[in-house]
Order: structure tokens, then C-alpha cells, then sequence
């Protein structure tokens, strides 16, 4: 770890494994950053941190890959992410992430592609209940749902809600305030809306989208 600002280094060790390994792996290293920083973190945290959304390495795989080519932007990009996280959701149907993710896709094919929002909207809403259905604590699904709404059905109200509330849930969602800065600028609080990207830049400077 490298504190960017003063351009220190803070931390580092290294884990070996195999990718049967990465769950515990990423729970070793999030429990020594705790123990190494000495953060205090309220129980809500510790249960996030401690969170497994698969217990599927290769649906795990599959999401990552989906959300690379998510992340192009295009329609090429957005096509295969779509098998990605189908063949991810086919691996395993539980996995709330690749819903999310899945609806995401389809959401963003309206804005960057020719096909008709009426024939993508039931496809995406489909998805995004899904993945609120497996669980309606899952910060993605809930700005998931807030696009959707924003970019469908124009309900600024309950869309700004779902928003706050992915927000809330995952404060560190680069994506979350991505596309809550776009909708404080639908509603004219430019000044909100700056700030807002601003945080996810902070939170994801190599996202092309941001």
C-alpha cells in the first residue's frame, strides 16, 4: 500500500495460492490491513469485509471478466460482457453481484447502442430484481436500480433514493457516484454533482467512464 499524496510506502507483504484460494486469500489480506492500520470498524463493516457474494471460483472468473468488458463501453464490449455474466449467473444462479451486473449491461446497451430501450428496459429490470431478491442489500443492485429507473421510467424521486441508498450501503462504489454526479446534474445541483465525481474519480482514476 502507497499513500499517494506523500508518495510513502505503508505496507506490503506478499500470499501465495491457488485460485481455489483467492476467498480465504482476500480475507487474510483485508484482516491484516485492519490489524496492520489498527481501523476500527463498526460490525456492518466487518461483516462487509468478511462477505463472500459466491462461493464459486469460476462464477468469480466469469463476473471479473464481465465487468472488464463492461468497462469498454461499446457495443462489441457490452455483448460479451452479457455472456460473461450469463455464463457466471449459469455457474452459479445465487451470485447477486452478476445479476447486478447483468442489468448494468443492458442498462448501458440503450445509451451507447441503436437497440431500443422498450426491448432492453424488461430485460434489465428482470435482472436488477433478481439480484435484489437474492440479496436487497447489495449496494450494486440498488444503483443498478436507480439507473434504470433514471434512464426508463424518469422517476427522479425514487431514482435519487436508490442512489443514496447503493451509496450508503457501499460507500466506496466508484460507479455508485458516478452516476449519482450524473443525476444531480439532471436535477441542476451542478455544484453536488462535481463533488460527487470527484469521489469516484478518487475512488477509480483509471476508469475510462469516470
Amino acid at each position: 500500500f502507497v499513500d499517494a499524496n506523500r508518495d510513502i510506502h505503508l505496507w506490503a507483504e506478499s500470499y501465495n495460492g491457488t485460485l481455489d484460494d483467492v476467498f480465504d486469500i482476500q480475507e487474510k489480506v483485508s484482516a491484516k490491513i485492519v490489524s496492520e492500520f489498527r481501523l476500527q470498524l463498526t460490525k456492518d463493516e466487518k461483516d462487509s469485509l468478511q462477505k463472500r457474494y459466491t462461493e464459486n471460483t469460476e462464477a468469480f472468473q466469469l463476473y471479473l471478466q464481465g465487468r472488464y468488458f463492461w468497462n469498454k463501453r461499446n457495443e462489441e464490449g457490452l455483448n460479451t460482457a452479457i455472456r460473461y455474466f450469463e455464463k457466471a449467473i449459469e455457474t452459479d444462479p445465487d451470485y447477486a453481484l452478476a445479476w447486478a451486473g447483468l442489468a448494468d449491461t443492458y442498462n448501458l446497451l440503450g445509451e451507447f447502442t441503436n437497440r431500443s430501450r422498450r426491448e432492453l428496459y424488461p430485460k434489465a429490470k428482470r435482472a436488477v430484481s433478481k439480484a435484489l431478491e437474492i440479496d436487497n442489500q447489495l449496494a450494486e443492485a440498488h444503483i443498478s436500480l436507480g439507473l434504470l429507473i433514471m434512464l426508463n421510467e424518469w422517476d427522479w424521486i425514487n431514482s435519487g433514493n436508490e442512489y443514496q441508498a447503493g451509496i450508503k450501503l457501499n460507500p466506496n462504489y466508484a460507479t455508485g457516484h458516478h452516476w449519482y454526479a450524473e443525476w444531480l446534474l439532471f436535477m441542476g445541483r451542478t455544484t453536488e454533482a462535481i463533488e460527487e465525481i470527484s469521489i469516484a474519480v478518487k475512488l477509480d482514476p483509471v476508469s475510462p467512464a469516470i
